[in-house]
């Protein structure tokens, strides 16, 4: 509250579209502000702007988001399609912690691959389990090597800050948790969800 925020992801002023050649707000790239426009106008930003700034993220430096990016190809192709795949996300409720676990399995089952490659969503409370059992601490190195949505990854960062939380306030404690702590892997470029410790804080 009242702090500015260090490297935001959307900036003040403009973002220079390289695949396009044109500046664009980078407040039209905000979910709030596209998911509100006509349909027509709503697809030319998230088809040509904002698909374009999401698979340019960091500034186009390499990352593995970025390399998994690279060849990422918008495939929805009319306007009204768009705007139903908006309205349903929009309509999840994001404070139900499982929905992106629910969402994942839906695609994987979409996308016929569910079984074939051995992508199967574990439930949210059999994860909480687990980590509990393991009591993951500071001083480990956690590693998921088939992380899909990476629920393990994040039940375990919040195991970790419930339980630390005065030890996380030690310099090198919070550098390990930001850095060192959490690894997670995937074997299928298509289904990897891109997580690093940044989206679990």
């Amino acid at each position: 509250m009242g702090v500015e925020v260090k490297d935001p992801t959307f900036k003040k002023g403009m973002w220079h579209n390289l695949d396009t050649d044109n500046d664009v707000p980078y407040d039209n790239l905000r979910w709030s502000v596209f998911k509100n426009k006509e349909a027509e106008e709503m697809y030319r930003i998230i088809s040509r702007d904002a698909f374009s700034f999401i698979k340019n993220l960091n500034t186009g430096k390499e990352s593995a988001y970025s390399r998994f990016m690279s060849n990422a190809t918008f495939l929805i192709q009319k306007p009204r399609t768009l705007v139903k795949v908006v309205e349903g996300i929009d309509a999840l409720d994001m404070n139900n912690r499982d929905t992106m676990g629910d969402v994942y399995e839906y695609v994987l089952g979409k996308m016929a691959v569910s079984g074939n490659n051995e992508q199967f969503r574990t439930p949210r409370h059999i994860i909480k389990m687990i980590v509990e059992m393991m009591q993951p601490s500071l001083n480990d190195s956690i590693c998921d090597p088939a992380m899909g949505s990476a629920g393990f990854i994040v039940e375990s960062a919040k195991y970790v800050q419930e339980h630390y939380k005065s030890e996380l306030l030690q310099k090198a404690n919070a550098e390990h948790y930001k850095s060192g702590l959490l690894h997670g892997f995937d074997t299928d470029t298509t289904m990897l969800y891109g997580v690093d410790n940044q989206d679990v804080e």
